[in-house]
């Protein structure tokens, strides 16, 4: 899947380089243009260490129960850029797939049923979501996010949140922890057999300490932090059973950047989240980022990953989400009025340069939306800015991270609270529609994972969901039953749709529909004015006749087509109106029901 690499919406500024003291016959460095990640984001400037790369990440949050902290955790990922992060200790209520306005993608998992414990999802960046194949919720401790990579083959991402150690326990619980942690291994392991990727990563909250290993193996590198513990042991052991290696110690880095998990009191640092491969070369770095900051023990660990050397596709990245614009109406229809517009023989080129001119109109005359207020006001992101400095702090006690982290939690709560006041009251007072703002302020967005087939089993794979869906209209839609045809008279000269006629359909159309593959919206059409109306016009009264079989001198063989998207609807909306006021003159009067501006009510009285 090579190709030339495309320019996303959204740009990262690299630091900038330090300059090499070589002398001055050497050649400078080469600069790009732009270098476009897998997951459609790109830098300027020079070439990065790493180059282009998928970023995974794994953090245990904490929780994810309230909208203050899916807050959080998508504030501090719009910073971070990581693609997917594997999240543990949600404390789901129950499992949800949730999509957001930026095009964030939330998977969350149900948590230990009777217990305020467990609970894994995956946190998807929009530049990603449209590789996502499927999920899968094992149980409380196991998820599994699958992406299909086209030509690149197909990737799987395990996400874990194993038991604790049974150590320093009573004898009746250490057993019933060892139980528990064989009955997660084994299931893991299962799980990862089961899996048929080409790419494995296998990341999670695994409260295991691997350590420093002073004779590194072929899956186990030589760095480390710590003793390894015994769940460090059984993580071995997943290692040389299931074939992967262990990320994390393939790479040097100071104790201070390994450690993910600290203990309330700051004292004890361990490192027990990790990532696995099953391919090791795909691993271009693992290391800890302390910048992901959502107020939880845990520190976010991140995986660059490399699936080829060659850049995917330009059509395999999803743009970014167009916003609605306005328009000026004196401009648009000023810009009309110049336009050189043709009337073209070929229905298809006529289309096209319909389309492209007014798009042309169009541009200067857009003017940007009013946005929403924004989701964190600046109290909330000063408490933020400052919990990550405390947290940074050596000498700050415990009690003060605790109450800076409470406060941020209350200060984002109160922010989205505010936000949503707020944008209802401007509402108000402008007398918009209430409804349409509240629609607007819903975060979430409920996203279809199965679907049931014929035998009534479910299918998660987005390919066989497709299949699913086409199958199951083209059996609806199509008829085999022959529908007699009753020869008809050439219809008589019918005068040219006049300009009125379009003027009125567009005042019927809605607004806020969604616009066609044309990208002409009826908030368009609506801000054309006059010269709109006798351009569309012009065009309307130009129908084109396709031959479909038998007799070409029959009229009935022949097809009428018009355009399509929304200029189609007002199309038909012209025929539309046509028809309603030739029936409605040939009605006798004492056909009340179903017509405009009259009602039975007269009758009623009448026979009363």
């Amino acid at each position: 899947m090579g190709g030339p690499p495309s320019p996303g919406k959204a740009t990262r500024i690299t630091r900038p380089q330090k300059k090499a003291k070589t002398r001055s016959t050497r050649r400078p460095p080469v600069l790009r243009p732009s270098v476009t990640r897998l997951s459609g984001y790109h830098r300027n400037g020079l070439r990065t260490r790493h180059g282009d790369c998928l970023r995974f990440g794994t953090l245990n949050c904490r929780s994810l129960a309230s909208d203050a902290a899916k807050e959080q955790l998508l504030a501090a990922n719009r910073n971070a850029l990581i693609d997917i992060v594997a999240l543990q200790e949600t404390k789901s209520q129950d499992t949800s797939c949730k999509t957001w306005p930026n095009g964030e993608l939330l998977i969350l998992g149900h948590k230990v049923p009777g217990k305020n414990v467990g609970g894994v999802g995956f946190l998807v960046n929009r530049s990603v979501q449209h590789l996502v194949d499927s999920h899968e919720i094992v149980n409380a401790r196991l998820g599994i996010l699958r992406l299909n990579l086209g030509k690149r083959g197909r990737l799987t991402i395990i996400n874990v949140y194993s038991p604790t150690s049974p150590e320093a326990e009573s004898k009746a619980k250490r057993e019933e922890k060892e139980k528990e942690l064989d009955d997660f291994y084994r299931k893991l392991e299962e799980t990862i057999q089961r899996e048929k990727a080409y790419y494995i990563f296998v990341l999670g909250d695994f409260n295991a300490k691997m350590g420093k290993c002073a004779t590194p193996s072929i899956r186990h590198g030589k760095h480390g932090l710590g003793i390894r513990n015994d769940n460090g042991e059984r993580l071995a052991e997943l290692l040389d059973s299931r074939r992967l290696y262990h990320g994390n110690s393939l790479f040097e880095k100071p104790d201070r950047r390994r450690w993910t998990w600290k203990s309330p009191n700051g004292d004890t640092t361990n490192e027990i989240d990790h990532i696995l491969a099953n391919r090791k070369w795909s691993l271009l770095d693992v290391a800890v980022l302390p910048s992901f900051d959502v107020g939880s023990d845990h520190r976010l660990v991140r995986a660059k990953v490399r699936l080829n050397q060659k850049f995917l596709k330009k059509d395999y990245h999803q743009p970014s989400r167009p916003r609605r614009p306005t328009y000026d109406i004196t401009t648009l229809e000023e810009k009309i009025s110049e336009h050189d517009w043709q009337l073209l023989d070929d229905p298809t080129a006529d289309y096209e340069s319909l389309c492209d001119g007014l798009i042309r109109c169009a541009e200067p005359a857009a003017r940007p939306t009013s946005s929403l207020p924004p989701r964190l006001d600046q109290r909330a992101k000063d408490l933020l800015r400052r919990r990550g400095e405390v947290k940074r702090d050596p000498q700050a006690t415990h009690l003060e991270r605790l109450t800076i982290d409470k406060a941020c939690r209350m200060a984002v709560q109160k922010s989205l609270a505010n936000r949503r006041r707020s944008a209802l009251l401007q509402t108000a007072e402008k007398r918009q529609s209430l409804k349409k703002k509240k629609f607007e302020l819903v975060d979430e967005r409920t996203v279809m994972t199965a679907l049931k087939d014929e035998n009534g089993q479910l299918k998660t794979s987005r390919n066989e969901m497709e299949r699913l869906t086409v199958d199951f209209y083209t059996k609806l839609f199509r008829s085999d039953v022959p529908v007699p045809r009753t020869p008809t008279p050439p219809p008589e000269d019918e005068p040219p749709i006049l300009p009125e006629e379009v003027k009125y359909a567009i005042r019927k159309l809605k607004v806020g529909t969604a616009a066609g593959p044309d990208n002409i919206s009826s908030e368009l059409l609506k801000a054309g004015g006059d010269s709109l109306y006798r351009l569309l016009a012009r065009h309307f009264s130009k129908t084109i006749l396709i031959p479909k079989k038998g007799d070409l001198t029959d009229l009935n063989n022949f097809r009428p087509i018009s355009l399509l998207s929304v200029v189609y609807k007002l199309f038909t909306k012209v025929i539309v109106n046509r028809l309603e006021k030739q029936l409605d003159n040939f009605q006798p009067f004492s056909q009340a029901g179903f017509r405009r501006n009259y009602s039975c009510l007269d009758h009623i009285h009448a026979l009363t």
